[in-house]
């Protein structure tokens, strides 16, 4: 029944975005309000049908159908209920479904926010979207059937991984998914703008509130997983630049080059052809992303093993998207005009052009390690992996650029006021890394030029609320403030230590100022998983500040293989994480062979991503000025022009 009624909802939201592209199309071509909105109740239609499938799905996994082959391999009896239904986009067909239902319901809202700009904008949008919901559509169908049933019910599935038990699987995936699909709006925009040879500040402000909810979105998916991975650690710590975790990364970089350079659009006219170029690069970014994950051609970790068979058809359709956009922006760059003007540049634009030459140049290089190791494979030229060192050295500078632009950018105009709280945040920043130990030449140059950054950002926000300004105008200082909070965490973290060693009871362990002592064994079993934790004392001096229970955990049944998974055990503060895995336990003589790792400064990337999501948050409050576009039309629907670029 799940599966007919699954079947019957993908086949008719496929047909409903035909009819969306056909009518959306047509209306535009013969200037039909009545035909754009039946393009539109067609998208909204398409949204609703992959809403059942969806559903239908996730009731599949809550009651245990194991006629499905998606249920019988993603879930198993023991499971709790909360874990059958993240079970839904754990795998690589359920994920998908999620995507399209995601994809269709952001670009349906997205394109209903066109009313107010005129009927072919909104039309060429929905064309653009409908066209999209519908391929992706057309592979879960085709080689991705989530409602694909077996010849023969299971007893019971496969169930997940145990490491994927954790609650960061139920909200992290579909952070990140929302992100990628919300790009879809800004990438439909953009070309139907395109086509029509004419990107006003109508077509920027859609765009860049759409990518700013995208930017949100993609900055608290990647946060999770980066905290997931980090308590973890068997993942790699909170950024092993696995090419799934760099496919989040790329789109994030381009979304934000987006959103400084539509800045420049809106206030003066310019960098029009290098903003849409942005927006089309996000969303084919997200899809590369989406492909790395699903496609089988990577070896992460993050990857959906089982994917294989959809990697050409995914591929077919990133290529569409990355060609044909390409296409249109050559075919309208000549009427765009030259781009950017230097003559009258301020310091502003100035900084927001350098931002952009920074974001470019990260993004080329976690591009280039990404994708090679793909490229040479699939060249004959065998295959090699891309050491982590290679992002880092490399991403080194330009984000220290970007951290100390960051704070420049927003108090361009009035530099010369602020420059005592730069210099006063700097030296702090500095003053600090020295008190806690850290002065290595990355966490001094870091510490000086978030330190920099704070007080500029903390300068702005005081201005900000003195002249009774909040919401968005705290937006931008209070994400630069999490920006530089971020990457100073970052950079701490490279000045850790970690020992390796055995501890029996009554021994110690040693790292920095920490001492470790062993009280015992704590073993524990149910029906699914047998565990053995060593317990240890944690003491700063004859002060003890805690107490850790790492061990390790072997799973039975369904899901498991019997083969012991550390546990790690974490203590945080805002000076320095303790973060302590177990290797393995002599359960006979209580010896457990442990690895002790010292991490500084770790505690502010969490706070600093918390701040940036708070920026974006507040940025995407509308203004009184844009709560009806239409009534303002005459002093927005700007042409670009070959002189304004």
């Amino acid at each position: 029944m799940i599966s007919a009624v699954g079947h019957g909802a993908l086949a008719a939201a496929v047909l409903a975005c035909g009819l969306g592209v056909a009518a959306s199309l047509s209306g535009a071509v013969r200037d039909r309000e009545e035909r754009i909105a039946i393009g539109g109740r067609a998208l909204t239609a398409a949204a609703v049908l992959l809403g059942v499938a969806l559903a239908g799905l996730g009731w599949a996994l809550l009651t245990g159908d194991y006629s499905l082959e998606y249920v019988a391999r993603a879930t198993s009896r023991s499971m709790s209920w909360p874990y059958r239904l993240g079970s839904l986009w754990s795998g690589m067909e359920g994920s998908l479904l999620l995507w399209c239902w995601l994809l269709a319901l952001g670009t349906g809202f997205g394109v209903a926010r066109l009313r107010s700009y005129g009927g072919r904008l909104r039309a060429g949008a929905q064309a653009v979207s409908a066209a999209l919901v519908g391929a992706a559509t057309l592979l879960l169908l085709t080689v991705a059937d989530p409602f694909a049933r077996l010849a023969f019910p299971a007893l019971d599935g496969a169930g997940l991984t145990p490491i994927l038990e954790h609650p960061a699987l139920l909200y992290h995936p579909p952070i990140l998914y929302l992100g990628q699909t919300l790009l879809a709006v800004p990438f439909a925009v953009t070309v139907a703008a395109l086509l029509q040879g004419r990107l006003d500040t109508d077509w920027v402000v859609v765009a860049r509130r759409f990518a700013l909810g995208a930017w949100v979105a993609l900055t608290a998916g990647m946060a999770a997983g980066a905290h997931w991975a980090y308590q973890e650690l068997g993942w790699g710590g909170f950024w092993a630049w696995d090419p799934v975790e760099n496919a989040s990364l790329l789109p994030w970089l381009a979304t934000t080059a987006f959103l400084h350079s539509a800045l420049v659009v809106e206030r003066k006219r310019r960098l029009v052809a290098w903003t849409a170029g942005w927006a089309l690069s996000a969303f084919a970014l997200a899809l590369i992303g989406a492909y790395l994950t699903r496609s089988g051609v990577t070896g992460s970790v993050h990857a959906f093993a089982e994917a294989r068979t959809i990697g050409v058809a995914f591929l077919g359709a990133v290529a569409v998207v990355v060609v044909g956009g390409g296409l249109v922006l050559a075919r309208r760059r000549r009427r765009l005009g030259r781009g950017w003007e230097p003559n009258g540049v301020g310091t502003w634009e100035a900084a927001l052009l350098a931002n952009n030459a920074v974001l470019l140049a990260a993004l080329v290089v976690v591009t280039a390690g990404t994708l090679a190791p793909l490229v040479s494979k699939a060249f004959g030229a065998g295959e090699f992996t891309v050491a982590p060192r290679f992002f880092a050295s490399l991403t080194a500078v330009p984000a220290l650029v970007a951290l100390a632009l960051a704070g420049l950018g927003p108090a361009a105009a009035s530099l010369h006021g602020q420059r005592v709280a730069a210099a006063v945040g700097a030296g702090l920043g500095i003053g600090a890394s020295v008190v806690l130990g850290l002065a290595t030449p990355v966490v001094l140059i870091a510490a000086m030029a978030a330190g920099a950054t704070v007080g500029l950002s903390a300068a702005q926000a005081m201005r900000a609320l003195a002249a009774g300004r909040r919401d968005r105008a705290l937006a931008a200082p209070l994400a630069h403030l999490g920006f530089a909070l971020a990457l100073l965490g970052i950079a701490g973290s490279t000045a850790g230590t970690e020992t390796t060693g055995p501890i029996g009871p009554g021994q110690q362990l040693t790292l920095g100022r920490y001492r470790l002592a062993h009280e015992g064994l704590i073993e524990q079993a149910n029906e699914r998983r047998s565990s053995v934790r060593v317990q240890l004392g944690v003491f700063v001096g004859d002060h003890r500040v805690g107490t850790l229970r790492p061990g390790l955990d072997s799973y039975h049944g369904a899901g498991g293989s019997g083969a012991p998974l550390p546990e790690a055990a974490l203590r945080s503060t805002l000076r320095d994480d303790l973060l302590v895995t177990v290797v393995r336990i002599d359960v006979d003589r209580g010896v457990a062979v442990v690895e002790v790792f010292r991490r500084p400064l770790v505690a502010w990337i969490w706070i600093g991503a918390f701040l940036i999501v708070a920026g974006g948050v507040l940025a995407l409050r509308r203004p009184a000025a844009e709560t009806n576009p239409a009534t303002n039309r005459a002093s927005t629907r700007i042409v670009a022009s070959p002189s304004r670029g």
